[in-house]
């Protein structure tokens, strides 16, 4: 899934993406369109948003992912008619609207194909050209213009519906809170923070073993987690009900020992070559933090293998997960992960910060990410409303509005005036008390405000997914909102008033007439802005995604123009993009597999990647015949017309990445830990050129007349399975990706991580293949996968296009497929 928010700004040098999304999405302040409840504690399914300015104008909105225009309704001309239903409140309220189903994967197989719906409501105007039903709509597609919300311009609301059927697919969960204790999370989908829970059993050294694949470890026990005295917390017989203690257990309060018992959270975070390990209580309370040494994730290859030589590859995965996901198995199976940790510090003994190393791999320590919703991140499913009114009536949110007391014995909360007026007994209730409840109303709203407004409430609130009915629909208007005829600011609403409001909810109402058949009106709710900002971290892409990335023509000349085909095998020059579709689907799977293990849900790695892949692939080319996908051409008996194999005899390229030379061959099988299965020795000529590439140096040229020198290798795994297994094409060539190290330092993730320039793009393709090879290509890919794969509004499919020596730009024409 690749997902962006409804409007896109330029981008600000540095900005992170938590900011990014928040500046593209302002608004929703309670009291003007808040998710998910009012001041009264209405329902309210969206997000009332106010469009950033550019320029002095409104930027557009646009939507939020690929998929299908489900349902749409042009805007009725504004008009200072008092009577028109739009002209309700403070002012005219626009009625245009769109909703866009979006099908999608978040992982592999049928649990990760996802299916939501986004609703733009209030626009003032719809910008897709002759909308049809079922019409394809493409993530940054302008599909209209901001409206007013009563009076107030430059608004829309927004948000994000799923179904039953899909919660689980979405979330992985149909609970409230995830099952943390007994079993890892889903690996089906796993993207984003890796997250462990660390159970009070586990115990904390000061120092980590001097095998860091040693779960075993003779040094002291720095920490373990203090246990509660028998009894702690029990009716103490006093008036009040309350049991106070005020003795210290190792250094601790006992309402901390209390809360440390229930085990503790490690979240891992890797960004741009950094590794942060944070930690929280299961409350979510924030401890503390620790940091990996600097350029951790960079060099996480050199580490696994030094850490875990038996298998490096299930190491890595270790590392990065915490868990390994893929078909390798570390050696020795129970291979630790240690890790240093922040702890609670001891307030008896003055501590500003506390730390001791875990193994983070050890018996009882679950494992889950981002794809989880944990719930210790604020995520949880609410679904205990269960009438069909707009009314909140959760007993979930209502505690976390109003906690219980302290008390032993709860005082029941008082229940608010609008169950009152929706409760049985409201018929046999006298008629002063029927008015009074009116001033209760006025009551519980004062008291919901001060809740509310309350900044814990509000990160409470704010990653809550909640079912509740729809607001769109018509037909049930007096079951959703006629309490108001009983209990309502300044008196219960007279019919004429109601009538009024009802007509005007129905000018804006459309779920009738949407016609959307696999989801009902009582749905679930996500919030919107949270929900876009965790979904950005999930980088697993659909064929069709995979397939956008391609341009139409594959070669250019240095003139800038497409090469045009020189044989009757037309696609070998330009390609349609269901064309694509058909030669990624192999791989997608094992692709996105390799871009999750490598680099990641960060579009910009994933742009020059792809970048690569589809230069050494020709655009994932199956040749046909005995000429596989994943063969470099050159394979067979050398020859005039083939002479690649004059140097790499049976190591010639193969995969993704075109792994070449014995020693690269030797390496991955090492690096994956494969069996020996061939006593076969081949003679490999290499050219007498130093291998190692600098950032200025060329690559040698595999030409017949250099003799070179002569090594002989025995491989220990049949080369073939790189050209022929999905897998181990796609990984092989992220093993090249993150194990080359090269002069300064330098490795490719370290400098794809560097913001967009023609040089440091030229850099990485000198990186991969020394830059002759597909040098102009190569960057005009990867200029056109940014724009395809980030929030970049940029239309153009210019490119520019800087020689290896520049003198002369040249510019490319980079056309999408048809």
């Amino acid at each position: 899934m690749i997902i962006s928010p409804p409007f896109i700004p330029v981008p600000i040098a540095g900005e992170t993406d938590e900011a990014f999304v928040n500046r593209a999405m302002p608004g929703g302040n309670l009291g003007d369109g808040a998710y998910p409840l009012s001041f009264d504690l209405n329902w309210h399914g969206g997000l009332h948003l106010r469009a950033p300015q550019e320029n002095g104008k409104n930027l557009p909105v646009r939507a939020i992912a690929d998929g299908t225009l489900a349902y749409f309704r042009a805007p009725a001309e504004k008009t200072d008619d008092p009577n028109n239903a739009l002209n309700y409140g403070d002012g005219w309220t626009d009625n245009g609207c769109i909703v866009l189903r979006h099908e999608t994967e978040i992982g592999e197989g049928a649990r990760s194909q996802v299916v939501f719906y986004s609703i733009y409501m209030h626009l003032s105007k719809i910008n897709i050209a002759n909308p049809q039903l079922k019409q394809r709509i493409y993530r940054k597609d302008n599909i209209g213009e901001v409206g007013e919300i009563y009076g107030s311009a430059g608004k829309i609301h927004f948000e994000i519906i799923a179904s039953d059927t899909q919660v689980e697919h979405l979330t992985g969960r149909s609970t409230r809170e995830l099952d943390y204790r007994t079993r890892d999370g889903r690996t089906d989908s796993c993207w984003g923070d890796m997250y462990f829970y660390v159970p009070s059993t586990l115990q904390g050294f000061a120092a980590p073993p001097s095998d860091f694949a040693s779960p075993t470890i003779t040094g002291a026990v720095s920490f373990s987690f203090p246990a509660l005295p028998a009894g702690w917390l029990t009716p103490s017989g006093s008036p009040s009900g309350l049991a106070i203690t005020t003795t210290q257990i190792d250094g601790y309060r006992p309402e901390m020992v209390k809360q440390m018992q229930q085990g503790l959270i490690v979240r891992m975070r890797y960004d741009k070559g950094q590794c942060q390990l944070t930690t929280y209580h299961l409350t979510g309370e924030l401890i503390g933090s620790q940091s990996e040494e600097a350029d951790f994730e960079y060099n996480l290859y050199t580490t696994a293998t030094r850490r875990y030589p038996a298998c490096p590859s299930a190491g890595y995965e270790l590392l990065r997960f915490g868990r390994v996901l893929g078909p390798d198995v570390l050696q020795p199976a129970d291979a630790a992960h240690w890790r240093k940790i922040s702890l609670p510090p001891r307030t008896e003994a003055g501590e500003a910060e506390r730390s001791a190393w875990f193994n983070l791999n050890a018996p009882g320590v679950t494992r889950f990410s981002d794809a989880d919703f944990p719930h210790w991140m604020g995520w949880r499913l609410i679904d205990d409303d269960q009438d069909s009114d707009s009314h909140c009536q959760s007993t979930y949110i209502r505690d976390l509005l109003e906690p219980p007391s302290l008390y032993a014995v709860q005082l029941p909360r008082r229940e608010d005036a609008v169950s009152r007026a929706q409760s049985d007994a409201y018929d046999s209730m006298p008629e002063g008390d029927k008015r009074r409840l009116s001033e209760q109303y006025m009551d519980d709203r004062l008291r919901n405000t001060t809740y509310l407004v309350d900044a814990t409430a509000k990160g409470t609130l704010k990653r809550l997914i909640c079912k509740f009915p729809t607001e769109w629909s018509s037909e049930d208007f007096k079951v959703r909102y006629g309490w108001l005829t009983k209990v309502a600011e300044g008196g219960p609403m007279s019919e004429d008033d109601f009538k009024d409001l009802k007509k005007h909810h129905e000018a804006l109402a459309f779920w009738e007439d949407s016609n959307l058949t696999d989801i009902d009106k009582k749905h679930w709710q996500f919030p919107p802005r949270e929900i876009i900002s965790i979904f950005r971290g999930c980088g697993w892409l659909t064929a069709n995604e995979f397939a956008m990335t391609f341009p139409k023509h594959m070669f250019y000349n240095t003139n800038s123009n497409p090469i045009t085909p020189i044989t009757t095998n037309s696609d070998t020059y330009t390609i349609s993009r269901e064309r694509a579709k058909e030669r990624i689907a192999r791989h997608s799977p094992s692709l996105n597999k390799v871009i999750r293990k490598y680099l990641g849900g960060n579009k910009h790695r994933i742009s020059i990647f792809l970048a690569q892949t589809l230069l050494e692939t020709a655009q994932w080319r199956d040749l046909g015949g005995s000429k596989r996908l994943m063969h470099e051409w050159g394979f067979g008996a050398y020859s005039a017309a083939n002479p690649a194999t004059q140097f790499y005899t049976i190591f010639y390229g193969r995969g993704i990445m075109q792994l070449t030379w014995a020693g690269n061959y030797r390496e991955y099988g090492n690096y994956r830990a494969f069996p020996p299965n061939s006593t076969t020795t081949y003679t490999e000529r290499r050219p007498n050129t130093d291998a190692r590439l600098t950032p200025t140096s060329q690559h040698y040229s595999a030409h017949p007349n250099n003799n070179g020198s002569l090594f002989t290798w025995s491989p220990r795994f049949d080369p073939d399975i790189i050209g022929e297994s999905p897998y181990e094409a796609c990984d092989s060539g992220g093993f090249y990706w993150i194990s080359k190290p090269f002069s300064e330092g330098i490795n490719i993730n370290r400098v794809a991580d560097r913001p967009y320039s023609p040089s440091n793009i030229g850099l990485v393709n000198r990186l991969v293949n020394g830059g002759s090879n597909g040098y102009y290509e190569r960057q005009a890919y990867t200029v056109y996968m940014l724009r395809s794969l980030t929030d970049s509004v940029d239309t153009s499919r210019e490119v520019t296009i800087t020689p290896p020596h520049p003198k002369h730009p040249i510019r490319a024409n980079m056309q999408d497929p048809e």
